[in-house]
């Protein structure tokens, strides 16, 4: 009977280690996401390679609109469309950030992160082809030979990267919790008998 207690406490045990090991490892891709997501913003953004190469990071183009040198829609030929792709962008990837943070916690916030990181990377190589498309279109005579030099840079990629593991985080998480459905087996002695 001893041994039967100790093969079923060895079984649980055993049970919760690998509970554990699966839950470690989820979360372990979601603060790689997060992570990512936070190197994102200092990698460069946008890269202007004219006269020298110029690189911004997410940072620093977020630190120089709020210090007033900001770019607004119809001004040097930037059209609301292109503000627009990247203010979807910014607050994506912040909002992704807040999720990736929810997410450490529980993987159900992945998703979301991971949802929100892809779009910000999205929207952001969809707003520099816009903003490629608004400059030949304003400056026709050197908007060829500008806009070829307006470039992705490292961070967009790196954010759906991250978004990329919130999502694998979610997939294991979600796979996961369904696997671990929790049984209680069938005890091996007998029962006592009925009203004894």
């Amino acid at each position: 009977m001893l041994r039967s207690y100790v093969s079923d406490a060895f079984i649980v045990l055993a049970y919760l280690c690998s509970v554990t090991v699966e839950v470690v490892v989820e979360r372990l891709i979601g603060v790689a996401g997060l992570v990512l997501l936070i190197v994102s913003l200092f990698l460069p953004w946008v890269s202007i390679e004219l006269l020298g190469k110029l690189e911004f990071s997410l940072y620093d183009l977020l630190r120089q609109s709020f210090g007033g040198d900001s770019i607004s829609a119809g001004e040097g030929g930037v059209s609301e469309a292109t503000v627009y792709l990247f203010a979807v962008s910014i607050i994506s990837l912040i909002g992704g950030l807040i999720a990736g943070l929810v997410s450490v916690v529980t993987y159900k916030a992945g998703v979301v992160a991971g949802a929100m990181s892809i779009l910000s990377g999205i929207a952001w190589f969809a707003g520099i082809s816009s903003l490629k498309s608004d400059i030949v279109a304003s400056y026709p005579v050197v908007g060829g030979l500008v806009s070829s030099a307006v470039s992705v840079g490292a961070g967009p990629l790196v954010a759906i990267i991250g978004g990329i593991l919130f999502i694998i985080e979610f997939g294991l998480g979600r796979y996961g919790s369904k696997k671990r459905g929790i049984t209680v087996p069938e005890p091996v002695y007998p029962p006592p008998p009925p009203g004894g």
